[in-house]
């Protein structure tokens, strides 16, 4: 099988360079990165399922708008039928699949709902997230409507979907991540490098063990050890 992933920048990401190193285990995979450029580029990208050669396209990152021009763009990239599935990630990359007439096999990548986490960023101060409530509902509800499927990526980001979108809830189905790494070569040495971990310049790794029934008494004290 062949596939597709279209997204942002957020496809350097430790989750989504994860998935599209699983995804190698099933068929060729290329990606179309919405940047401020256009390149193509092959990288080593690895998971604990091995190291693969992927091939990133780079477009400029168009608007709304603009989307027609972003597409015939793509067009003279790749032929968009060669592509068995092809996977979106939130935000524009949806849209353009839809203009592309190929929404009959897109599955989203649904990171996260910015109004599900409404409540624990009013806890932080973070008033103004009350005014983007209902377009992020909105706007998640357009991706999900323009794919054939919409992946979570954590349980908490599948469970609202499912309460928010009941109409949806054939759609929608979870998936985790193994996490990714781009490997790069200088001289004889080999750096793995995760673009999320070394933008944000610290990095913290810890390891959670549950044990017995899972009760919330015991979730409490292992997650206390």
């Amino acid at each position: 099988m062949k596939f597709l992933v279209i997204g942002t920048n957020v496809v350097f990401s430790r989750h989504e360079l994860g998935f599209i190193s699983a995804l190698n285990m099933l068929g060729e995979v290329d990606v179309i990165v919405l940047s401020d450029e256009l390149s193509i580029e092959a990288k080593r990208v690895g998971s604990d399922n091995g190291v693969w050669n992927v091939l990133f396209y780079r477009i400029p990152l168009c608007s709304f708008i603009e989307i027609t021009q972003c597409r015939k763009l793509l067009n003279k990239i790749i032929n968009i039928e060669d592509y068995d599935i092809i996977f979106t990630t939130p935000g524009l990359p949806p849209l353009l699949a839809h203009s592309l007439k190929v929404s009959n096999k897109t599955i989203l990548r649904l990171w996260g709902i910015r109004a599900a986490k409404l409540r624990d960023n009013l806890r932080f101060g973070a008033y103004e997230d009350i005014a983007i409530f209902m377009p992020s509902l909105i706007a998640n509800m357009f991706y999900i409507t323009y794919s054939t499927y919409a992946i979570a990526v954590d349980y908490y980001t599948y469970a609202f979907a499912r309460k928010q979108y009941p109409i949806f809830k054939n759609k929608l189905t979870k998936i985790y991540p193994p996490y990714g790494f781009i490997v790069e070569k200088s001289g004889s040495e080999v750096f793995y490098k995760i673009y999320e971990v070394i933008d944000k310049g610290e990095y913290v790794l810890g390891f959670t063990t549950l044990t017995g029934p899972l009760t919330q008494q015991n979730l409490r004290h292992d997650l206390m050890q």
